[in-house]
């Protein structure tokens, strides 16, 4: 079908945000696209929407940003309990939208959809057990598995079918209500239940693989850090760990006395950044080899997903 001026007007404003600069461009865009989709590739392909998008990954030339990573132990304390008051009133009010933030996730659209909801959980053990073959880990080689922000056991039902013992870890008292139930509903008796607090960050040790995924994102950097570092402490020899992490964000910015003195609704979400430097030496510094690194963009923020092995 071929390309008229509005077709072009619209990937102006639906790709790149903005509209054409002139009416010549348009004319350019509709003599060099021979139809929809080959316009539509060339705007994906675009210097100006690669910047935006981040797309092949963190910009060679990215800048520092100014994140303050490191809190006394009274200021952390805080911000653990800001972030858990957050989940606990997302867990009250939309714990499955909380997870995974679609609008057909919400209350009044879930009993629907439930079925999807669950089932999409498959796509993350698929993707555990893809970055474990890379590293020559067989899942069976991996006795006890971690799941740190179990949430409302959207994953964890898929991973105790797959480990012999499943610990879930959340911060929030109604999401982990969810998940026992879930649980107990699918018959499913090997996994345990721990509840994250300000006082016990991170309350298990001793398993063999430790998985996150969209949970970091919601920790302030100094927490993040905090539970990495008792990831890897807890992590048994030759014990891996998979964490999923945004670890850059275009403009944004952290300060701990900035936080913990916003007013914003109880159950609004924060996404924040953890650069990878402290992170990797946390890891380094409990032993911990990093095996694998992979990004994903999101919206301009730079996701990694890094596979630690803990030595024997």
């Amino acid at each position: 079908m071929p390309v008229c001026a509005e077709d072009v007007r619209d990937a102006y404003r639906f790709i790149l945000g903005r509209e054409p600069e002139s009416d010549d461009v348009v004319v350019h865009h509709q003599f060099q696209a021979a139809d929809i989709e080959s316009l539509r590739l060339a705007f994906f392909r675009s210097d100006e929407f690669r910047s935006q998008a981040f797309l092949g990954g963190m910009p060679l030339m990215a800048p520092p940003q100014a994140i303050e990573t490191e809190a006394d132990s009274t200021a952390l304390r805080a911000i653990i309990a800001k972030t858990a008051a957050a989940w606990e009133a997302l867990g009250e009010t939309a714990p499955h939208f909380s997870v995974l933030s679609q609008e057909r996730f919400k209350p009044e659209w879930f009993a629907e959809n439930e079925r999807l909801f669950f089932e999409s959980g498959k796509s993350d053990l698929a993707l555990l057990f893809a970055l474990l073959r890379r590293i020559g880990r067989p899942p069976e080689s991996l006795g006890c598995c971690l799941e740190y922000g179990c949430g409302v056991g959207r994953v964890t039902a898929h991973l105790a079918a797959a480990f012999s013992e499943v610990i879930a870890v959340d911060v929030s008292t109604p999401h982990l209500r969810l998940t026992q139930e879930r649980m107990a509903r699918l018959g499913q008796n090997n996994v345990s239940f721990v509840q994250v607090t300000p006082d016990n960050l991170h309350p298990a040790t001793g398993y063999d693989l430790w998985f996150s995924r969209l949970v970091l994102q919601h920790n302030p950097p100094p927490v993040t850090l905090a539970i990495l570092d008792r990831t890897f402490a807890g992590l048994a020899p030759r014990g891996v760990a998979v964490v999923h992490v945004p670890t850059y964000c275009n403009g944004y910015s952290f300060n701990v006395a900035h936080y913990l003195a916003d007013k914003l609704p109880a159950e609004h979400m924060h996404m924040h950044a953890t650069p990878q430097k402290p992170i990797l030496e946390l890891a380094w510094r409990h032993g911990c080899c990093l095996l694998d690194v992979r990004e994903e963009e999101l919206s301009g923020w730079i996701m990694n997903i890094l596979v630690f092995q803990k030595a024997a």
